[in-house]
């Protein structure tokens, strides 16, 4: 046996050259042709990997190409689609309207597919523009479709329009940035399928935090994103201009990209009026022309060469996961006990996922915490004046209602300066109870996940993993505490009498006395109110930072356990050792074959 070995090995090693030599110079497609005869004779484990390498040598004989539209809620995405495809069926809402992706590609006629995530049976729809508009409403928007509750997977929907028919598929992804924390988690997992992005952004504001955390989030995952700024009918030339420098500069210094970086400029809202027509005025003013000529124009002319850019990760996560389950079976040839190496192998996929679903619920914080913060400005900005006009009004009520004089003014001042503060206080309770649903719907998902983590770890280790649930009570620890707050000054607001009072009509009077308090209001609110929002602000970082902690220990826990247990197997497999035979020579010779394509691959 040993000297068939060696014979194997020097056969082995004086053909290495002689394969390398072939793969220089290959295409993409070429290679993949390479590696497909390689494929030839390998352990049934591979088959999922070799499917998927057909599947991505299918795809650029195709063409087809994944392209995402992105962007923050309320950005105006589905209007672009509606738009740039002349349908009028994705619905637009003032709400956050996609809850589920929706896939947009060529078909000969215009149609809609739901699938479920379920059992149920697909729903199609087909011909009616209507019947399609009021499904998609049905099952993709939030509103009536809120956290997904009717476990749709996603929506396909095909049409006749020539902008597709040259294989380009556009994806509808859930807007993020919303108080909708899963929104943002679906928009993340789409990205892992698209070859390029439209990032749509807009002049109200012009770039967020959440959107340049997002946008840390999608390099990761796409290779080719086009920037275009919406609603550009709302803006002068001068505003525009400033905008565009605004965004440059934030993408250029912050996110590294480069400094003749290009900004397209649209009016979606126009675009969805021309309704398909090319040669409308909307059409033109709306400016996604030049979108369609330069960023769709550029995939055809360049479609080859992105597909094998955007594959070419793909090609090689086959290619390491066929290596890796050649190594297995080579492991099971020298182990006659093939069940401890398959635990072993599924416990090691098991890990890999535990550490990608850290890190994704990790990245999370950040954007569910910038979603909290949001919701926390657009409220308080809302409340302040309706505040100070609930003041005045009420002040105003007293001073007519009643004759004032030296005696009860001052009693009047105190009076309002304790409704003040107690209105204030009312806020602070009303808002940190909002902010906690927020929290708590987060927390609950990541929940969620953890659970179904531990369950699913229980099933490989025979045995519910020694690790703390985040239970109920810990979700409770992560909320803000709405401990009793006070403004930070009473509201010092001095009526006196004065010997002129007495000369002054009551009339006069009365309007002195609201004037001045008005006066006093306008200040003291404002003040207030930031106040308190610096209160709230902290307490919603300190209570992220909790969900972030509480996070890092418990997965923490669970990768030391699964670690711990594929050592364990480890050593058991490596005392089962048998001396292995031609078949795991072989099979080592695919291992080299598969690695010398790796070479060519950039």
């Amino acid at each position: 046996m040993g000297s068939q070995i060696n014979s194997y090995m020097v056969t082995e090693l004086s053909t290495d050259a002689t394969r390398t030599a072939d793969l220089e110079g290959l295409s993409i497609d070429e290679i993949i042709d390479k590696a497909l005869i390689y494929c030839n004779n390998l352990p049934h484990n591979c088959n999922t990997y070799i499917n998927q390498i057909n599947d991505l040598k299918s795809r650029l004989a195709r063409g087809r190409l994944h392209l995402a539209v992105l962007g923050q809620f309320n950005r105006g995405k589905s209007t672009f689609l509606n738009a740039i495809t002349g349908l009028d069926v994705l619905p637009t809402s003032v709400l956050p309207s996609t809850s589920v992706p929706t896939i947009i590609a060529y078909g000969k006629e215009l149609s809609c597919c739901v699938h479920f995530l379920d059992s149920k049976p697909p729903l199609f729809v087909r011909q009616s523009a209507d019947a399609i508009r009021e499904t998609l409403t049905k099952y993709v928007a939030e509103e009536n479709n809120p956290n997904n509750q009717l476990c749709v997977k996603e929506v396909e929907v095909t049409t006749p329009s020539p902008l597709l028919e040259n294989g380009t598929i556009l994806l509808d992804t859930p807007g993020f940035g919303s108080t909708h924390v899963h929104n943002t988690r679906t928009a993340l997992t789409v990205l892992t399928e698209c070859d390029a992005a439209i990032f749509l952004l807009s002049a109200d504001p012009p770039l967020t935090q959440t959107e340049l955390e997002f946008l840390k989030q999608v390099n990761l995952y796409v290779p080719r994103i086009f920037f275009v700024v919406n609603k550009i009918d709302l803006l002068s030339r001068n505003d525009l201009a400033a905008i565009d420098a605004f965004i440059t500069d934030i993408l250029v210094m912050q996110m590294k990209y480069p400094a003749d970086l290009k900004l397209f400029h649209i009016c979606a809202r126009k675009g969805a009026l021309a309704k398909g027509d090319f040669q409308s005025s909307n059409w033109i003013e709306s400016g996604i022309n030049e979108i369609k000529t330069e960023v769709l124009d550029f995939m055809i002319r360049e479609k080859y060469f992105t597909l094998s850019e955007a594959l070419n990760d793909k090609f090689k996560e086959s290619i390491n996961a066929i290596e890796q389950k050649i190594l297995e079976e080579i492991n099971d040839y020298k182990d006659p006990l093939s069940k401890i190496k398959s635990e072993y192998s599924a416990i090691t996929d098991q890990n890999t996922r535990l550490k990608k679903v850290t890190e994704k619920e990790i990245s999370l914080i950040a954007v569910e915490e910038n979603a909290v913060l949001k919701y926390l400005d657009d409220h308080l900005n809302a409340v302040k004046e309706p505040l100070s006009a609930e003041l005045t009004n009420e002040f105003s009520s007293v001073v007519k209602k009643y004759k004032l004089s030296g005696k009860n003014i001052q009693s009047v001042a105190t009076m309002f300066s304790n409704l003040a503060s107690e209105k204030l206080r009312r806020l602070y309770a009303t808002t940190i109870n909002n902010c906690n649903k927020t929290i708590r719907k987060a927390v609950q998902i990541h929940h969620h996940e953890f659970v179904t983590i531990i369950e699913n770890s229980k099933s490989l280790l025979g045995e519910k993993p020694s690790v703390s649930v985040m239970s109920i009570e810990k979700i409770d620890q992560c909320e803000m505490d709405p401990q009793q707050w006070n403004p930070t000054t009473a509201l010092e607001f001095q009526l006196t009498s004065q010997w002129i009072d007495f000369f002054k009509s009551n009339t006069t009077l009365q309007y002195d006395l609201i004037r001045q308090f008005n006066a006093t209001i306008e200040a003291y609110i404002p003040q207030q109110v930031e106040s308190l929002s610096q209160k709230i602000r902290k307490q919603i970082h300190d209570a992220f930072t909790k969900v972030r902690a509480m996070l890092e220990r418990d997965y923490g826990s669970l990768v030391k356990i699964l670690d711990e247990s594929l050592k364990k197997k480890n050593a058991a497999m490596q005392e089962r050792l048998n001396i292995h035979g031609s078949r795991t020579v072989e099979l080592q010779q695919k291992i080299e074959q598969f690695s010398s394509i790796k070479k060519y691959l950039s």
